[in-house]
């Protein structure tokens, strides 16, 4: 059974010898080596490749944000934005296919809609709790919204 740390979302292992012996297996496969550490939240345990556990910053600066929390921010700050602009400000690894994807799901989802080229924030709240928290800790938030669209039949 997988276990996921509450807080961090980070696999959780019960025991510090359970989180070593797949460290190690893990550590081998990979050709990285992997530390253990104990949650600092919870009685678990997680795996990192750092040499050094370090506490993260409760809101990281905006440089450091992943692409879907910038792109959140932005659009929640303006209130709409260029499907353009959002594709422009992203990192270089990223396609406006996969920007596109993002915002259709975020269509799909109600907190957002497309007028033209131009994609409008539906629901603020929303879309600042995921710059804030990420898409991943919103969806996990959300799980009732997971079955039905809360806006049908608007995508990019």
């Amino acid at each position: 059974m997988k276990r996921t740390c509450a807080t961090c979302g980070k696999k959780s292992y019960p025991s510090q010898e359970r989180a070593i012996s797949v460290a190690l297996r893990c550590s081998r496969l990979r050709g990285t080596a992997l530390r253990v550490y104990h949650c600092p939240q919870h009685e678990t345990w997680h795996l990192t490749s750092r040499p050094t556990w370090q506490e993260r910053p409760s809101s990281p600066p905006a440089a450091e944000l992943n692409h879907r929390r910038r792109m959140a921010a932005l659009l929640a700050d303006r209130g709409s934005v260029g499907e353009q602009d959002l594709v422009a400000g992203a990192d270089p690894r990223y396609v406006q296919s996969i920007v596109t994807e993002q915002l259709n799901t975020w269509c799909r989802w109600g907190l957002a809609y497309p007028d033209g080229q131009t994609v409008v924030a539906a629901d603020v709240p929303a879309l600042r709790a995921i710059a804030e928290h990420g898409w991943s800790a919103w969806v996990r938030a959300h799980p009732a919204d997971t079955t039905t669209t809360r806006s049908p039949g608007h995508e990019l």
